[in-house]
């Protein structure tokens, strides 16, 4: 719960009052700018954890904060699709969308905090800790979907970095991890499996002297018990995906290819936007391709040479979840002038796309 307020102060912190210069448009025009693409995301995810543990909270006795909620994603609306407003074609006119999305952050981020002191109080984590494995903390996940779920988790635990972990589901049973260190604690990562929906378990987690094995190679294949996949050497993308219950293989196209595209200099408005032209240059080959083994999931990392930095593409693939995580980051990049784009070449007839972002794709 600290955790999840520190992300939301950083947030808020990180989006001025105003903008100083105001903008001349459309609502929904100015998402060409990299400062609002970045505070429009900032915010959207902030919102949507503030929704998630609201939900949480009112299905635990609180009242839900309709009217919070609804003025923060109407405010994301009206400063990036406005047309889902209903809202009509209008004239341009001036207005502050920093101050916009800088005011969705402050109202989620009450509502964050709020939610995070019900849940707090009302769950009990002790009732149900395993007297037998010693002294032991209670790691809470919650699940705000109506289905049951088992997914992968990744927090941070108050552990010394150099201590050994021992980690038990709500059952009292063993559960395999991986873990680093991490801003002076570390980085747990499991699957939680089972979780109940619109609710929340308890995993266990105290100190050890023994530590999670793992073993590292060069494969460029991973696979679970649902998927195989294969990453190529030359580009550092998915070359094909093999669904293994039915046998069925995507390799039509590259999949997460990191593609450059230069800026069109006449009309980005003395760099304030972003605009683009011609086609996608691919990068050099990747420097590394390494590859990990652990009891719950496998990996493969590659790094690649970029514009002065490093591309970091992780995949993984964790046991019994039918989806393969994706990564991406971008270490000391100098792109000035261009446009880092991921180009996923898939098999289309017949399927629709489904991305993350609550509101539509906004790159």
């Amino acid at each position: 719960f600290e955790d999840v307020e520190t992300q939301g102060e950083a947030v808020q912190q990180a989006i001025p009052l105003a903008s100083v210069n105001l903008n001349l448009g459309q609502p929904g025009d100015l998402l060409t700018m990299p400062a609002l693409q970045q505070a429009h995301s900032d915010v959207t995810r902030q919102l949507e954890a503030a929704e998630a543990l609201a939900t949480l909270a009112s299905l635990n006795g609180a009242i839900y904060p309709h009217a919070a909620l609804e003025f923060g994603w109407r405010q994301l609306l009206y400063h990036s699709t406005p047309e889902q407003l209903g809202t009509p074609s209008v004239d341009e006119t001036v207005f502050d969308a920093l101050a916009g999305y800088r005011e969705v952050a402050e109202w989620s981020a009450d509502t964050l905090r709020r939610s995070r002191t019900f849940l707090a109080e009302a769950i009990n984590t002790g009732a149900a800790v395993p007297l037998d494995k010693g002294a032991l903390q209670g790691l809470v996940v919650f699940n705000p979907t109506a289905v049951t779920a088992t997914v992968p988790v990744r927090a941070l635990l108050p552990v010394d970095p150099s201590a050994g972990i021992a980690l038990f589901n709500p059952a009292g049973n063993s559960v395999p991890f991986a873990s680093r260190p991490y801003q002076g604690g570390q980085e747990i990562e499991f699957v939680a499996e089972d979780l109940p929906s619109f609710g929340y378990a308890t995993w266990f987690f105290g100190t050890t002297t023994t530590a999670p094995t793992t073993v590292s190679g060069e494969d460029v294949q991973i696979e679970n018990d649902l998927l195989a996949l294969f990453v190529d050497p030359k580009t550092g993308a998915i070359r094909s995906i093999r669904n293994k219950k039915t046998g069925e293989d995507i390799d039509e196209g590259l999949v997460n290819q990191v593609l450059v595209l230069s800026e069109t200099e006449s009309e980005n408005k003395g760099g304030k936007e972003l605009w683009t032209t011609g086609q996608g240059a691919a990068l050099s080959s990747p420097a590394e391709i390494r590859s990990e083994h652990d009891a719950f999931r496998q990996r493969i990392t590659v790094s690649t040479p970029m514009d002065g930095g490093m591309l970091t593409q992780i995949y993984t693939l964790y046991r019994g979840i039918p989806w393969i995580n994706c990564e991406t980051t971008l270490d000391k990049v100098a792109l000035n002038g261009k446009a880092a784009v991921l180009s996923f070449d898939l098999p289309h007839q017949g399927r629709s796309l489904l991305v993350g972002e609550r509101l539509g794709a906004q790159v």
